[in-house]
């Protein structure tokens, strides 16, 4: 029970993990996190809240989910239940992709913040060939960012999925969906693929 109580009284923001859950033999119980939130909408990673997912604090409208056809977008969208619950805090998804390129970004989760630097915007596989990437997400739709660690490590865990990475104080990038090691001048650097949700929000219509 200890996800429902750890929640019960919280005011959700971006970064911040949330209750859901899985109906199987058992309830099988765990957490997702809030990679952006407007409208009454939580939008989220789609391997985060797959299409049998629930969640007390909403209803799903649309997951990509996990080993479906749609899965390379990695987006899940929630309708909450109680809007009073959650707070935006002022963050907007931000749309010049090509500016943050060589800038110093921060991931947020449950209130931790780890600093990385964002070394490419990745809209076509010419643009991946430059890289010599070990354990590439490789179903991930582009476009999408590289984002690495201030040091040759990123200090990121499982269940950092969905955690947003912010640019410029409160403009999101996108959601942390996994990690590689990337090959650049004989040093082997450990990445995280960003995916933008801005594109999916205009895509998908529900």
């Amino acid at each position: 029970m200890k996800h429902w109580i750890k929640y019960s009284n919280k005011k959700y923001t971006p970064g911040d993990e949330f209750p859901i859950f899985y109906r199987f033999d058992q309830i099988v119980r765990t957490t997702s996190v809030i990679t952006y939130y407007d409208n009454q909408t939580i939008y989220t990673c789609g391997h985060c809240f797959a299409e049998n997912a629930e969640t007390p604090l909403g209803k799903l409208t649309y997951s990509s989910g996990f080993d479906t056809p749609d899965e390379g977008l990695e987006l899940a969208i929630i309708k909450v239940n109680n809007p009073e619950s959650f707070d935006n805090l002022g963050y907007q998804l931000y749309q010049e992709p090509s500016k943050p390129i060589g800038q110093q970004v921060i991931l947020l989760h449950n209130g931790e913040q780890i600093k990385g630097k964002v070394i490419d915007y990745i809209e076509n596989k010419s643009q991946l060939s430059k890289y010599n990437i070990e354990t590439h997400i490789d179903k991930l739709v582009f476009p999408y960012y590289l984002i690495r660690g201030i040091d040759s490590k990123l200090e990121t865990k499982h269940g950092y999925s969905g955690s947003p990475w912010i640019y410029n104080g409160k403009q999101i990038l996108g959601g942390h969906i996994g990690k590689a090691i990337v090959n650049i001048e004989s040093e082997q650097i450990e990445v995280s693929y960003a995916k933008p949700i801005i594109q999916e929000i205009d895509r998908i219509i529900y």
